[in-house]
C-alpha cells in the first residue's frame, strides 16, 4: 500500500457514518480528506541523471523542481503532501486548478530542462480520490490508484511531457480547455484496481 509522511498538524475525527451499524464507535484521530484531485509527479530518467552528473547538478535540478512546485501550489491553492526523491504528491480541491498547476509545472520544467541540457521529462498522473491522514502517515486507495497508474504509464512512449488523468477527472473537465485535448490510452497492468479505470493522456 502506498503511504507517505505529511505534516503532524492534520488531525481530526471520522464521521460516525464511517463505522458499520452497531459497531463500537471510538474517538479516533484520523483525518479524512475527501474529493481530492491527487497529482503524482515524476521525472523520467532522473536516477540515471544522478549517476552521470556531479552532485552540484543534481542539487540544482532538485532545488529548481522544489521551487516550481512551491510557487505553483501557492498560486493555485494546491497542497504539497509529500515528496520522495524527484517525485511529488500534490492535492487540489478542483480539477481545473489541478490541470492548471500540472501544465504550469510541465512548461516551466521543460524550459529549465532545455536550458540545462537535461533529458528528464516530467510525467504527471491526476486522479480523484480520498486520503486518510494519521499523525505523519498518509494513506488510502486514492494514493494507491494514482501510484499504480504512474507505474503503468511508464511503459508508454515518453513525450516531452506526459500528463495522464483518470476518467473521473476527465468528467470534471468537460467544457474546459483541457476537454478536447484528452485522448484515451490503453495501459497494461497486473493491478486489479486499474482494470476498470479509464486513462487519458493530455495532448
Amino acid at each position: 500500500m502506498c503511504s507517505a509522511y505529511v505534516r503532524n498538524d492534520i488531525f481530526s475525527t471520522l464521521s460516525p457514518d464511517f463505522f458499520p451499524t452497531g459497531a463500537k464507535q471510538e474517538k479516533i484521530r484520523t483525518r479524512v480528506i475527501t474529493d481530492q484531485y491527487i497529482a503524482f509527479t515524476d521525472l523520467r530518467g532522473f536516477s540515471m541523471f544522478t549517476e552521470a552528473h556531479p552532485i552540484t547538478g543534481v542539487e540544482k535540478s532538485l532545488d529548481r523542481l522544489l521551487d516550481l512546485v512551491g510557487r505553483a501550489c501557492l498560486e493555485f491553492g494546491g497542497t504539497n503532501r509529500f515528496n520522495a526523491g524527484d517525485g511529488y504528491c500534490l492535492t487540489f480541491p478542483d480539477a481545473s486548478l489541478a490541470m492548471a498547476v500540472v501544465e504550469r509545472l510541465a512548461e516551466e520544467w521543460g524550459t529549465f530542462e532545455r536550458c540545462e541540457g537535461l533529458h528528464c521529462p516530467l510525467k504527471v498522473v491526476v486522479h480523484l480520490g480520498v486520503l486518510y491522514a494519521f499523525r505523519s502517515y498518509l494513506y488510502g486507495d486514492g494514493l494507491n490508484v494514482a501510484e499504480g497508474i504512474e507505474r503503468a504509464t511508464s511503459r508508454l512512449l515518453p513525450g516531452n511531457t506526459s500528463i495522464f488523468v483518470t476518467g473521473q477527472v476527465r468528467q470534471d473537465l468537460v467544457g474546459t480547455p483541457w476537454d478536447e485535448r484528452l485522448q484515451p490510452v490503453a495501459v497494461r497492468s497486473t493491478d486489479p484496481r486499474l482494470a476498470e479505470i479509464e486513462i487519458y493522456r493530455l495532448l
